[in-house]
């Protein structure tokens, strides 16, 4: 599959679509079997289906991929990794991304929906662990969006 997308660009839509619907099939193999598109439509399917840590597991191996398709998503990747961290309540990690991500990617159309998750982690971080300065990490964020 990998050798597929490599050929013919245009056809990653597709390959990732047939993958994607058939994860029974897919679900199981290496990322070296499935090739970047593949191994995309993996981890989308993880996202989607709320299996989170394997979807971080699978974005971050995906992040440094030189297909093309996988480079005009980086954001995304970015964006889903520091979301599944919030879903799994791991709020520190979750600021680390999202700072990241404000950092690599400041003209993103995601740029907003990661900031009020950024807002949200900073304040849970907060709340369990009080001695953290809240107002220190939520101006931290002002750096890239304003």
């Amino acid at each position: 599959m990998k050798q597929l997308t490599e050929i013919d660009e245009n056809e990653s839509g597709e390959l990732y679509n047939f993958v994607k619907n058939n994860i029974d099939l897919f679900g199981s193999l290496s990322n070296s079997s499935l090739g970047p598109v593949g191994s995309l439509a993996v981890a989308d399917w993880n996202f989607d289906n709320k299996k989170y840590e394997k979807a971080i597991t699978q974005y971050r191996n995906l992040y440094q991929a030189k297909n093309k398709m996988i480079k005009k998503r980086r954001d995304d990747l970015s964006f889903r990794i520091g979301y599944s961290f919030c879903q799994l309540g791991d709020w520190n990690e979750a600021l680390n991304i999202f700072t990241t991500f404000f950092k690599k990617h400041p003209s993103s159309n995601l740029r907003d929906k990661s900031a009020c998750l950024y807002y949200f982690a900073a304040l849970n971080n907060y709340n369990e662990n009080p001695t953290k300065n809240l107002i220190v990490t939520i101006s931290m964020l002002s750096k890239f969006i304003l």
